[in-house]
């Protein structure tokens, strides 16, 4: 268990940075990650333009025929064009290659380490199907996943090939995933939402997984609403006082 970075992250979410926090994160600036299994770290943008120019001109860049993959709805009931165009908003469309830097977006299979935000890389197409080798070492051919949207008077089938171009992704849309490794920059121009850092940082199973372009102290900040929320929430808590961890 890597305890100093859960201190820093856990003194990142409240906004704060000392001198100590301040020497590691820049000692992760201008880092050069190397792998040989082909899979690159994810770049975590604020901005989605940037973003999809990122994952558009790597995707450019490879040999090869684009396969696309067009998502299905089964609808029944009252089925809103809102809901129908939430529900395609991401992923109409997927387009891959060979060599492009993918990224699960669904749980397939959790048990088996297939699971949202596995990072890999695909290696091959099989009889239409991209098939991934991940960073865990294992491959695996992604078919189809089915996810039902129901509610009072409608019900959509939604299917698609779970995978999203990985070569970067927005802050925004990183939450909830663990990932093995990231590049991002916490300069205060490129973090300009409170929290975002922590939510950038928070995405990175380690330190050692943590590759940054700049760091600013000013990029860690957390909404005042929030520090009282945490502050009420141990004066009126029945247990032992929360403590952070020192770094070590």
């Amino acid at each position: 268990q890597d305890t100093t970075f859960a201190s820093i992250l856990e003194k990142a979410r409240l906004g704060k940075c000392t001198q100590k926090m301040k020497d590691v994160f820049l000692s992760r600036v201008g880092l050069t990650p190397t792998f040989e299994d082909g899979i690159l770290p994810t770049r975590l943008y604020s901005k989605n333009i940037a973003v999809d120019v990122i994952n558009q001109t790597e995707l450019d860049k490879l040999p090869g025929e684009i396969v696309a993959y067009q998502a299905k709805l089964q609808k029944s009931g009252n089925v809103s064009p809102y809901l129908e165009a939430s529900l395609l908003k991401h992923d109409r469309i997927i387009e891959l290659k060979v060599g492009a830097q993918v990224m699960l977006s669904e749980n397939i299979d959790v048990d088996s380490g297939f699971g949202n935000g596995s990072r890999g890389v695909i290696i091959n197409f099989i009889d239409g199907l991209p098939l991934v080798k991940f960073k865990s070492g294992l491959e695996k051919i992604i078919d189809e996943f089915e996810r039902k949207f129901e509610g009072d008077d409608y019900c959509v089938i939604k299917r698609q090939v779970p995978l999203r171009l990985a070569w970067a992704i927005t802050i925004h849309k990183s939450q909830g995933l663990s990932l093995d490794f990231v590049i991002t920059s916490l300069e205060r121009d490129d973090i300009f939402e409170y929290s975002m850092a922590y939510v950038a940082l928070s995405r990175v199973k380690t330190l050692d997984g943590l590759f940054l372009d700049g760091f600013s102290r000013r990029s860690l900040r957390c909404h005042p609403k929030a520090l009282l929320f945490y502050k009420n929430l141990l004066n009126n808590s029945d247990q032992h006082p929360i403590r952070l961890a020192p770094i070590q």
